[in-house]
């Protein structure tokens, strides 16, 4: 319960974080700078959020990176409950090193932490 109200607390005071990204959805097919997918070789934990192992696939971008769309909801272990929330990863800039995880909270999409040390790999 505590875990669920500090990360309650969390994405309150971040709320403006995310909401400054000028996201835009990319078109299927749009040619741009990074792999059109990224496979998530193993589950990956952040805390209590669970990132499901499988293809990301591009959806949308802005100045600073792409935005991958999970293949299924990321799940969340919390006090003994299940929680399930859309989100994916953010790979900055295009490249290998800055992977972010990121979920749709109320009504904004929040940065959830640190990917990067995960094995993935990039495909087209």
């Amino acid at each position: 319960m505590r875990l669920r109200l500090f990360l309650t607390i969390l994405v309150l005071s971040c709320g403006g974080c995310a909401g400054s990204r000028h996201y835009h959805p990319l078109e299927a097919g749009t040619v741009v700078g990074a792999p059109h997918f990224i496979e998530l070789r193993h589950e990956t934990q952040v805390a209590t959020l669970h990132f499901p192992a499988g293809l990301y696939q591009l959806e949308a971008a802005d100045d600073a990176g792409y935005f991958y769309r999970a293949p299924s909801q990321i799940r969340e272990d919390s006090s003994g409950e299940r929680f399930f929330h859309n989100g994916g990863l953010y790979l900055k800039n295009g490249r290998r090193g800055n992977l972010r995880g990121y979920i749709y909270w109320y009504s904004g999409l929040v940065h959830v932490g640190d990917l990067s040390q995960a094995e993935y790999v990039f495909r087209d």
